[in-house]
């Protein structure tokens, strides 16, 4: 019989545990999903990828974004374009797409790797290329809308698992 006690002993102190990790995940959960509202104010000038990243990161808590798509979305950044819009030499940050015989099919620009063949232009979800590369704040909340109808897949570094290393 010292054997049953001691399994008693031991549910005992695992069912404590259990009950309590299974606290813990509640307010973890309730802390993931709850925004602290954010001051506008405090997006920093956009330019390099410290200040990008911080900025992206503002304008997901300003769309109110929970927790983990917040990370999400700012790993995505981060793979397409490493959060930059311009280079350090002032070019724009931008990705060539090409066909198999090597001629130009499309273009990705800036932050957010915008393609120009399916949303810029005339008609399109922005007007220029320059408009992209000028408006990363506009750019940035076009994609959060993206992301929350669920199109998060139409970016490469979403879809390759190539934002996971931005985690």
């Amino acid at each position: 019989m010292n054997w049953l006690k001691s399994i008693r002993q031991w549910l005992a102190i695992h069912t404590e545990w259990v009950e309590e990790f299974d606290n813990r995940s509640a307010i973890l959960a309730t802390m993931e999903t709850t925004t602290t509202p954010v001051n506008p104010d405090v997006l920093l000038p956009w330019g390099n990828a410290a200040d990008n990243r911080h900025n992206v990161r503002v304008l997901c808590d300003l769309a109110g974004m929970a927790f983990s798509d917040k990370n999400i979305l700012c790993a995505v950044v981060g793979g397409e374009s490493g959060w930059l819009n311009y280079l350090p030499d002032g070019n724009p940050v931008k990705h060539e797409n090409l066909g198999v015989n090597g001629s130009l099919l499309s273009t990705d620009w800036g932050i957010c790797q915008i393609n120009d063949y399916w949303h810029i232009g005339q008609g399109k979800d922005f007007p220029t290329a320059e408009y992209v590369m000028a408006n990363p704040e506009a750019v940035v909340n076009w994609m959060i809308t993206m992301y929350k109808e669920g199109n998060i897949k139409d970016w490469d570094a979403y879809l390759s698992g190539n934002y996971k290393k931005y985690l």
